[in-house]
């Protein structure tokens, strides 16, 4: 895989028409989410736009197996001086730095999954309590259960009923517990990547303390984005303070 090749032109083939058919579904599902599809919408469309979009996937897998997209693809004897070239890839530099990352993220990440299993517990709780003293109330047909709709699965405070998402018809009991898992993988999500963020900072932070006084930090891509960060932060505020001065002469005038 880290060369080109029929192999991995094989497998990029296989992977683009995987990934084509499941571009086109992931648009026409956003899509139908904002109305543009109608009440009503298949997921994927007819036969003919599947066709597109694999083979138009498979076409860009293939050509990415075979090497097409790289810089020596327009070079005499192109395929021997890129399996001669011993510089490491994108991917391998991303493989490395994660392996060097790995232990301090897990490290860092660990503290976390208490919290979290314990905001899960909460809301699977919160889940069972509310809906068991729906069902008992519903069953000892209290008046403060009321449906609102001509169908008695609706009800709010039983598991029952389904919700409509653009044709996609789902448990509603079922979609609380999938929004409550995702969203909690998100704040994980987000906790792993500060905890990246942190690492790849202290790492960087401890190479220039090692420097001599005065010998600017090495080049890396950690280093131009934090220099463009605060280059924009600090047009910012340099914009904002002008604009604040501009107010105050006239006002002062």
């Amino acid at each position: 895989m880290a060369h080109p090749g029929i192999t991995r032109g094989l497998i990029g083939f296989v992977l683009g028409t995987i990934g084509g058919i499941v571009a086109i579904a992931v648009l026409r599902l956003l899509l139908g989410l904002g109305g543009l599809l109608g009440p009503t919408f298949d997921l994927l469309p007819g036969s003919g736009a599947n066709l597109f979009f694999a083979g138009f996937g498979g076409l860009f897998g293939w050509l990415w197996g075979l090497g097409s997209f790289s810089k020596y693809s327009t070079e005499h004897n192109g395929m021997e001086l890129a399996l001669a070239d011993t510089t490491p890839s994108p991917l391998e530099k991303l493989r490395e730095v994660a392996a060097t990352a790995g232990p301090n993220v897990v490290a860092m990440a660990k503290p976390l999954i208490q919290p979290l299993g314990f905001a899960l517990g909460i809301c699977v709780a919160v889940l069972v309590v509310i809906m068991g003293a729906g069902l008992v109330l519903n069953a000892l047909g209290s008046p403060m259960i009321m449906v609102t709709t001509e169908n008695p699965t609706a009800s709010v405070v039983t598991p029952l009923g389904s919700i409509n998402l653009g044709g996609f018809i789902i448990n509603k009991t079922v979609f609380f517990v999938i929004l409550a898992v995702v969203v909690l993988a998100i704040l994980g999500g987000m906790a792993v990547l500060m905890a990246l963020a942190v690492n790849g900072l202290s790492q960087q932070v401890e190479e220039v303390k090692k420097l001599p006084a005065g010998t600017p930090p090495p080049d890396s891509p950690l280093v131009r984005f934090t220099n463009w960060a605060f280059r924009l932060i600090e047009f910012f505020l340099k914009w904002q303070n002008d604009f604040l001065e501009g107010v105050k002469r006239s006002i002062t005038r």
